[in-house]
């Protein structure tokens, strides 16, 4: 095993974050990444003068963001100048948080999500969850659970105080959130409200900002913008991971997986994908967005014409270190 592959698997998730950076591009290399990026360019402009039945409607849901409806397969798609990473920092940094599903998204990827910490020594300190509580009812006491731990961590123990005080004299703490949604809003407005507006470096609401299925929206527009027909869905069972990580910076990681709509074994593929959220360590500052493809599998009859396919396709958002491997069928059963 390589050095490389021994870290990756130390590291699982957070391997990246000690990887180093790629060797520069020689200037012929830089040409030649220009030219095929002209040329694609192009080719993107001709393909929509001959798209016909284009048509621009509005989601309220989405908060009137512009999203373009042409004919199947492509029939959801985002405006022609759309800046996916723009966007999501808009989303981060201007919205308020009464628009995000925190009441619904919440009870559902607890289980999901851990928050972790490096040490001097390389390896990660597990904050949460504690003492290998596994979270299987997901009530709003255990919802609790996690607000409270990234309290501690971000804002001390008097604002911990106050929202304990807050989050006991009107929350059930066994029943549901999602019916809970008013109460729960009207405690993170009370306190993390200042002079009537939510504080801007808020470091809990930019956290519960980050861990739903708002901040991904954008990310999942655009991987659909560059699969184009290629047809995928989300894998089933659903996979989404969310890993906080406490360094120089703090990182806010979702992890998702999509896999191929054909179960045809000569058809099947699936892939993992990132979004990267980065933060000042204290969580008060959004600075940097990413997302990119870390590993692409086939079935090990999956035809090559298939693979060329999804490998030429995925290639633009590719992280520089990403896997293609066969699924082990011995390892799944």
């Amino acid at each position: 095993m390589s050095e490389k592959e021994e870290h990756k698997k130390k590291h699982g998730f957070l391997s990246f974050l000690h990887f180093t950076k790629k060797p520069k591009e020689s200037k012929e290399e830089k040409e030649a990444k220009e030219k095929e990026k002209k040329e694609k360019k192009e080719k993107e402009k001709e393909k929509k003068r001959r798209s016909k039945r284009v048509s621009t409607s509005f989601d309220a849901k989405q908060n009137g963001t512009p999203v373009i409806t042409t004919n199947p397969p492509q029939a959801l798609l985002p405006k022609k100048n759309f800046d996916w990473q723009e966007s999501t920092k808009r989303v981060i940094n201007e919205e308020r948080i009464e628009s995000f599903p925190i009441a619904g998204d919440l009870p559902r990827l607890l289980k999901h999500l851990r928050i972790t910490k490096e040490l001097e020594n390389g390896e990660y300190d597990v904050l949460f969850p504690t003492d290998d509580k596994e979270y299987q009812t997901n009530t709003a006491g255990d919802c609790f659970d996690l607000i409270k731990c990234i309290t501690q961590i971000l804002e001390g123990d008097e604002q911990t105080k106050r929202i304990e005080d807050e989050w006991n004299a009107v929350m059930s703490n066994d029943q549901d959130m999602s019916v809970q949604k008013t109460f729960l809003m009207r405690i993170l407005s009370k306190v993390f409200v200042e002079e009537g507006k939510f504080k801007p470096s808020s470091p809990v609401i930019n956290f519960l900002k980050g861990v739903n299925q708002k901040i991904i929206a954008n990310s999942t527009l655009r991987l659909k913008m560059v699969c184009g027909t290629m047809p995928f869905k989300d894998s089933h069972p659903m996979f989404w991971e969310i890993v906080i990580v406490f360094q120089d910076k703090a990182y806010v990681i979702h992890y998702r997986k999509q896999e191929s709509i054909s179960k045809k074994p000569e058809e099947y593929f699936r892939f993992e994908w990132e979004l990267r959220l980065v933060f000042n360590n204290e969580l008060t500052q959004f600075s940097e967005v990413g997302m990119g493809v870390s590993t692409i599998e086939f079935d090990p009859l999956t035809k090559q014409e298939t693979r060329k396919l999804v490998l030429e396709t995925l290639k633009p958002i590719c992280f520089a270190d990403f896997t293609v491997t066969d699924i082990d069928k011995n390892e799944e059963e």
